[in-house]
Order: C-alpha cells, then sequence, then structure tokens
C-alpha cells in the first residue's frame, strides 16, 4: 500500500497493495467469473473501469445487463458504472 515516513514522504508500492486487495477478496462469500484490481488505477479513474471492461470481453463479452457493480461510495464505486449503462447496488456501511 502506501507508507508515510516521518518527513511525510510516501512509498507507494502497486504490487503489495495488489496482493493485499486479492488476499481480500478471498473472503468474499460468493463465486465470480473475474476479478480486476485497481492497481495502478484504481476507482473512480476511468483506466480501471476500461480495464473492468476489457476483462468482460475476455470472459465472453457479457451483456451489460448481466454485470452488476457493488460499492459503498455511489461517487468512487458507482457513479462511473451507472453512467456507462452497468446495474449498480450500493450498499450502506453501518
Amino acid at each position: 500500500m502506501m507508507k508515510v515516513y516521518d518527513n511525510l514522504s510516501l512509498e507507494y508500492n502497486p504490487e503489495f497493495s495488489k496482493k493485499y486487495k486479492e488476499s481480500r477478496v478471498k473472503k468474499v462469500p460468493f463465486k465470480y467469473q473475474g476479478l480486476v484490481i485497481g492497481d495502478p488505477w484504481d476507482k473512480p479513474d476511468d483506466r480501471f473501469f476500461d480495464s473492468v471492461e476489457e476483462k468482460i470481453k475476455r470472459l465472453g463479452n457479457f451483456k451489460k445487463e448481466n454485470i452488476l457493480f457493488i460499492g459503498d461510495s455511489f461517487k468512487a464505486d458507482l457513479k462511473v458504472p451507472e453512467k456507462r449503462g452497468y446495474k449498480t447496488v450500493f450498499i450502506k456501511r453501518s
């Protein structure tokens, strides 16, 4: 992820970040056909969603109505996919 030093400089390690996110996804209680990890680009960057669409095409070019984006931030997780025509579900954290 990112390390902050005493002098407030930052060190970002995208490979560590990717592995950390992959380990979190293993806890998801359902099966999925594809996974796109947000490194080096993450939500809401359009390049992240471009990579998602490329992955979808490689898996069989599924129709947008069969893809569901789930997120706990409308701005970061759902705004772009909704604009692109995907179904979205907002999760409210308590």
